[in-house]
């Protein structure tokens, strides 16, 4: 019989929970091109599955000293298709994806990719995120006789004490 870990191992990775999969569309424009050939741009395609809700994924592109960040909103649905433009062309580029699960029921989905932009058109950069299971907390269960005798137990240690108190100010 698996275990509640196996399930949602099988979900994430058989059903691939988030596969974000950035790759332009065939023959698809450049939100850039024709507006400046020095630089390029690449799509994020998400795709979440196993019942998990996202709300948001945030991307991070870094290298050749750019610098670029942002959140997308992904709470309407569990899929989520963007291009993100104004890259230089360049190489070496790193793309970082970061996502959270609504119920936190996973630790932070993470990814990375580093990727070339070599021309104004839509470069595809593949990012497998991976996500677990969060780690369950379970409660101790405390007998109601252990309750009853420790509140009997303090009950009666400020009974004492305030004996002691009232003494000394005699």
């Amino acid at each position: 019989m698996a275990s509640h870990l196996d399930r949602a191992r099988a979900a994430l990775f058989a059903g691939l929970a988030l596969w974000a999969s950035c790759a332009a569309a065939p023959n698809e424009p450049s939100s850039s091109e024709g507006t400046d050939p020095g630089v390029g741009s690449f799509s994020v395609e998400l795709t979440a599955g196993g019942g998990f809700r996202f709300s948001q994924l945030s991307y991070d592109v870094r290298g050749n000293g750019f610098h670029k960040a942002a959140a997308l909103d992904v709470a309407a649905s569990t899929t989520l298709s963007t291009v993100v433009g104004g890259i230089p062309i360049g190489t070496g580029y790193t793309l970082a994806l970061t996502a959270q699960d609504d119920a936190h029921a996973l630790t932070p989905c993470v990814g990375s990719a580093t990727f070339n932009i070599t021309s104004d058109a839509t470069t595809p950069v593949p990012v497998h995120l991976t996500c677990h299971e969060a780690p369950k907390t379970a409660a101790v269960p405390v007998p109601r006789w252990a309750t009853a005798a420790l509140a009997g137990l303090l009950l009666a240690l400020g009974a004492t004490s305030t004996r002691r108190r009232a003494r000394a100010r005699r």
